[in-house]
């Protein structure tokens, strides 16, 4: 019986990781933001948006986060139907 034939390392790819804010469409393991269809960067629109002024929310998705910070769904908070 023979030796066991020498066994060849070789290198792996890199791992990444990413996690993407749901309200900002900001990466949080540091990668940059992506481009809106507009060609501005996600994050930089994010921190245009006032709380407690509706104005600057723009189109906000019924099913996303409602913008006042309640942690409520914009559709049964600001978006509601009166």
């Amino acid at each position: 019986m023979g030796e066991p034939p020498p066994v060849q390392e070789r290198q792996l790819p890199r791992m990444e990781a990413h996690h993407i804010n749901p309200l900002t469409g900001e990466d949080e393991f540091g990668a940059p933001a992506p481009l809106s269809a507009k060609g501005v960067r996600l994050r930089e629109a994010a921190e245009t948006i006032d709380p407690n002024d509706s104005t600057t929310w723009g189109k906000v998705s019924r099913n996303a986060a409602c913008p006042c910070g309640s942690g409520k769904k914009f559709k049964h908070c600001h978006g509601a139907l009166v």
